[in-house]
This record gives C-alpha cells, structure tokens and sequence, in this order.
C-alpha cells in the first residue's frame, strides 16, 4: 500500500517539477547574451538615386546601366540587451554595352551602424523533463531596426574615361533574421542617403545613395 502511494505522490509531483524546470530554462533563454558574435553575408540590388543620369544613359543605348547588383558583408556583436554595434561593407556595380562603348557604374560603403532588437522570439522545450540536459533557444527570430554612417564611394567609367567620388553618408533600415543553432538566414532593406554623386554632359547626376534589398547567410556565434 505505502509502495501505491509513494508512486501516486511521484506521478503528481512530475507535471510541477516539469513547470518549474520549463520556467528555469526560459528565464536562462530570455537572458541577454552580451558578446554575442553575427557575421553576414549577402547578395542582394541596388536602386540608385539619380537625377536623370539613367534615362539619358537609356537615351544613348546604355539599357541596362540601372540594374545593379552586388553583396554585403557584416560583423556585428550584441552589447547591451537588445542592442548591436555592426560593421559592413557593401559594393554594388552596373554595367551597360552600346557596340564598342561600355559604361560601369561602382559604388562601394564602409559603415558603422547600431541595431536594435524590437521584437525577438526564442523556442523553448514543452516537456523538458523528458529529454535529457534539454538546451532552449535552439530557433531564433529577430526583427532589427538600424541607423549607421560611414564613407561612401561612387565610380563611373565610360571606355577611357573615369570619374570618382567620394563622401560622408547615412544609412537606415530593418532586418529579419532567423537562427537554428548557429546558422542563419538574414533579409533586409536600407536606405542610404550621401552626397558622393557623379554627372553626365546634360546634366545628369546619379548618386551612391539609394535603395538596397539583400537576402543571405547569417552565423551567429
């Protein structure tokens, strides 16, 4: 008889230890990881800002001079709850043939930026009494908003001729990402907005600013 009660005591002391144990790991996952390490990698386009300079590119044949694609690279580390300190680097480039001419145009971004996390979700087990030394906070959703500077360069050459400029400029923007483990994926828009513009003969003008959509690989460490 004592041997019955002793089980139907254990039976209804196991669905507490699991609730305690549940709530212990989801305090450890809401945590903040300062030191964390993300390191991105993506590809992605590129919409520059112009004043003209891309139609009458078009004008004279150059098509395909507004299209331009490029990649970013990222390394970021968490420094505060919900608060990132990253570092990039982005180069995106256009080219454009008309019989023997050939027109490129290069902009490249070296940026200091701060992110901060304003909404975030980890998975936690349900039932971590059945698993042994269960780890939570294996998936991972962020949604980043970001403002960042840094020195922007723009780059155009028309067969022989070349012209180059530089500037100051700022950047903002939102990013998603989502971890399992270590790896990731990361997707994103920015704004980036500089003075470092070059011109054409009419009086045209495009910019290293504009518009960027990328998607890539995240790790994070």
């Amino acid at each position: 008889m004592r041997r019955h009660v002793l089980w139907v005591l254990a039976l209804l002391a196991l669905p507490r230890m699991a609730s305690a144990q549940q709530a212990e790991l989801e305090a450890e996952a809401d945590e903040p990881e300062r030191g964390t390490l993300i390191f991105n990698l993506r590809g992605g386009g590129y919409v520059r800002a112009d004043d003209g300079y891309l139609a009458h590119a078009q004008t004279f044949g150059f098509d395909r001079i507004a299209q331009a694609s490029g990649g970013v690279l990222e390394a970021g580390v968490q420094a505060a709850p919900r608060v990132w300190l990253f570092a990039s680097y982005s180069g995106f480039e256009s080219r454009a043939q008309r019989r023997l001419s050939k027109l490129e145009l290069g902009s490249e971004a070296i940026l200091a930026h701060v992110r901060y996390e304003v909404w975030s979700w980890r998975s936690h087990p349900r039932y971590p009494w059945l698993y042994l030394n269960p780890q939570p906070g294996h998936l991972r959703l962020a949604l980043q908003a970001s403002a960042g500077a840094g020195l922007y360069r723009l780059h155009e050459s028309l067969d022989e001729a070349v012209q180059d400029a530089s500037a100051f400029g700022l950047r903002v923007g939102g990013d998603f990402l989502l971890h399992w483990h270590w790896l990731g994926f990361v997707i994103g828009y920015a704004y980036h907005h500089t003075s470092a513009q070059v011109g054409d003969r009419l009086g045209g003008t495009v910019s290293a600013g504009g518009h960027e959509i990328s998607l890539g690989l995240s790790l994070r460490f």
